[in-house]
């Protein structure tokens, strides 16, 4: 790549901005399989030197992980209706004085990297 700069007569830092392999070094390994990592360690790292707050202020956000919290339940009640409301009833507690709750569930579109 550098030897083709110098016989075009190319700007070498600009060539070099770019992605010389075919997939982004960031996400990829050298066999060009994508990286694997472990989501607890970015956690941590989002958690170090952030207080915990037990009470939210008033314009703040809450969001919840709906499947984590679904299966946290202990026993399900015996209908659909009865578990929206206990759910919501959650949500509501959690969310304290919070201006805006967002309960984010998981998607899986068809065309995804985790379909790799």
């Amino acid at each position: 790549m550098v030897v083709l700069a110098q016989t075009r007569k190319l700007d070498l830092h600009e060539v070099l901005s770019y992605i010389l392999g075919p997939i982004p070094w960031s996400i990829a390994s050298l066999d060009g399989g994508l990286t694997k990592t472990v989501k607890s360690v970015l956690q941590k790292i989002i958690e170090e030197g952030t207080p915990c707050l037990n009470i939210l202020p008033q314009a703040s956000a809450c969001i919840i992980d709906a499947m984590a919290m679904i299966q946290a339940v202990a026993s399900p009640p015996a209908t659909f209706a009865d578990l929206a409301e206990m759910l919501l009833d959650k949500l509501i507690s959690y969310a304290g004085s919070a201006s805006r709750i967002d309960f984010v569930g998981d998607e899986y579109p068809e065309v995804s990297i985790k379909n790799i």
